[in-house]
């Protein structure tokens, strides 16, 4: 996959959580080590997955496992970047079910900026204290996994009815990638892992 990513030339790279499903705390230190060849910046924040409950490590572990190999993590922080002299700001917040969200950032966004939010569960959006984020990137659904036509939609663990690519939802733009990773059956069906190519124009 990163091979993939550094192909495609792009200026940026994000990851929406759930970095860790089942592993051994011995592995996490190199099991991340990959990240590190990606050509362009890397910000990612974590999931579910990646905090104690429901995951195996509290979620520090996780940060301090893969932040060597060149990701920044945004949880519950702002960063400015820039592409094409174009100035971005990118606002992460935590998994709202591990309960240390802090919404209260995102009330520094101002209409007038180009501003990115990256958050793992796309129910978030409907906690934001305001709606002048252009684009919203998040993962948590894996686009139901498993795909058997219609059954799919009730295994996806969101109150909202996401499911994959390009959602409107409180009067914004939330894409929800299916991501590349399993949860319990080691197995995906009608649903290949993807890595998303998001050509944006602000």
């Amino acid at each position: 996959e990163i091979k993939k990513i550094n192909a495609l030339q792009g200026d940026v790279v994000f990851i929406p959580g759930d970095f860790v499903y089942k592993m051994p705390e011995d592995d996490l230190a190199i099991a991340f080590a990959a990240l590190k060849q990606i050509d362009v910046p890397v910000y990612a924040v974590l999931g579910n997955h990646d905090s104690d409950p429901p995951g195996e490590y509290p979620s520090e572990v996780i940060r301090d496992a893969i932040r060597p190999y060149g990701v920044t993590f945004v949880d519950n922080k702002k960063q400015e970047f820039v592409i094409k002299n174009k100035k971005i700001m990118l606002y992460g917040l935590s998994d709202i079910w591990e309960g240390k969200t802090d919404f209260d950032i995102l009330k520094d966004i101002r209409e007038e900026d180009t501003t990115i939010v990256l958050v793992h569960n796309p129910d978030a959006v409907y906690e934001f204290p305001n709606q002048h984020a252009d684009l919203i990137i998040s993962g948590h659904t894996h686009g139901g996994q498993i795909r058997i036509p219609l059954l799919y939609t009730y295994a996806i663990p969101t109150d909202y009815p996401f499911d994959t690519g390009l959602h409107r939802a409180n009067n914004m733009d939330v894409f929800v990638t299916p991501g590349v990773g399993v949860i319990g059956l080691p197995m995906r069906l009608f649903n290949p892992p993807r890595v998303d190519v998001l050509d944006v124009v602000f």
